[in-house]
């Protein structure tokens, strides 16, 4: 009987650390573990500058203040330091409740020991099939979807929009979406941050690791190699980027590699990349920023 009660316990201890130290969610039907780091956040904010979250931080009385870089359109990546991942949450937690505060996300490490990965508050969700958009508004009422945006250009691909301070963040939404079973998949906004050599500058990638940098003002990489599967000898892509008109401004057909697209020629703005799979006859659109 003890030993049993040692195993039980030793069990909740388990489950109990990898709830504090790991968030999670789904990709290709796996669930990929990130777990948060110590010292980092990231803040989307349209109203507050960089004094202004200086001064929110410090009424917090939440650690020490390392570092704050205004990344670009509101988007800054927080630094603390002597902290631990117990005051890194509770800071999360009362930046996220601030109204002028779009959203806070902690920043995570990858299963491959990157750190840098955080999420906004949109998720992508891709339905079965058109009759399935009244599902979607549905389950959007349930969690107080501010917005859905239908994709120009892949009319299956909807994103939703968390309103401010929402009971439930991008991250454990998209999470129960797709359990639901509903949808062909829903996923979280995720971010990345990659160093840029000396000057510890970040660049940002938006959605998915293998497009970068996001924005971007001269060369657009796209890494397919990072999203093959055992069947990647059989792939072909037709990988295309249109303005926001429809337009249609650069197409290749390739089976894989790291592909360039040279955007110097563009007009800033937005712009929408979709990559094509030709065996499974499945899409994904990303929305690219260019900024010179």
């Amino acid at each position: 009987m003890k030993k049993v009660i040692i195993i039980w316990w030793l069990s909740f201890a388990v489950v109990y650390a990898f709830g504090q130290d790991c968030r999670w969610y789904y990709y290709s039907e796996q669930k990929i573990c990130l777990e948060v780091s110590e010292t980092k956040l990231l803040v989307k904010s349209e109203k507050l500058n960089v004094n202004d979250l200086k001064s929110v931080i410090e009424k917090t009385d939440i650690g020490t203040l390392k570092e704050i870089s205004d990344l670009f359109g509101g988007l800054f990546y927080i630094e603390m330091q002597h902290t631990n991942q117990e005051n890194i949450l509770e800071l999360h937690k009362q930046l996220s409740a601030i109204e002028d505060i779009i959203y806070a996300s902690p920043v995570f490490w990858d299963e491959q020991g990157i750190e840098g990965l955080s999420y906004s508050n949109q998720i992508s969700v891709r339905l079965k099939s058109k009759e399935d958009y009244a599902a979607l508004q549905k389950s959007a009422e349930a969690y107080q979807i501010q917005d859905i945006q239908v994709n120009d250009y892949d009319e299956f691909l909807c994103i939703l929009t968390l309103p401010h301070n929402p009971p439930k963040d991008a991250m454990d939404v998209a999470n129960e979406l797709h359990e639901t079973g509903l949808f062909v998949y829903a996923v979280p906004d995720l971010i990345g941050f990659w160093p840029l050599g000396p000057s510890n500058a970040l660049s940002i990638i938006v959605n998915e690791s293998y497009i970068y940098p996001n924005p971007v003002s001269e060369t657009l990489f796209i890494d397919l190699d990072k999203i093959r599967t055992l069947n990647n000898s059989f792939i072909s892509y037709n990988i295309r980027l249109y303005n926001r008109q429809g337009s249609m401004l650069h197409q290749v057909r390739v089976k894989g590699g790291i592909i360039q697209f040279n955007v110097s020629n563009l007009a800033n703005g937005i712009y929408y990349l979709q990559i094509y799979d030709e065996i499974s006859a499945t899409s994904e659109t990303h929305k690219i920023l260019v900024r010179h």
